[in-house]
C-alpha cells in the first residue's frame, strides 16, 4: 500500500513540476531520492562507471 502511495505521489510531483516547466528540478530530485533509495555513494558509482568503461569501452559506434 505504502509503495502504490508513494508511486502515485512520485506521479503527481513529476507532473507538476513539468507542468511548471522545471525538467532539471524533476530530474535532480528524481535521481537524488533514487540514489538514496539504492544507498549510492559516489565512489561506488565512479567504481561502477570505470568497471562499464572497461567492459564496453572498445566497442565501435
Amino acid at each position: 500500500m505504502m509503495t502504490k502511495l508513494l508511486m502515485g505521489l512520485a506521479l503527481v510531483v513529476g507532473y507538476v513540476l513539468g507542468r511548471l516547466r522545471r525538467p532539471k528540478l524533476a530530474f535532480a530530485l528524481g535521481t537524488m531520492i533514487a540514489g538514496r533509495r539504492l544507498r549510492l555513494s559516489p565512489e561506488s558509482l565512479a567504481s561502477f562507471a570505470a568497471e562499464q568503461l572497461a567492459q564496453h569501452g572498445n566497442r565501435p559506434q
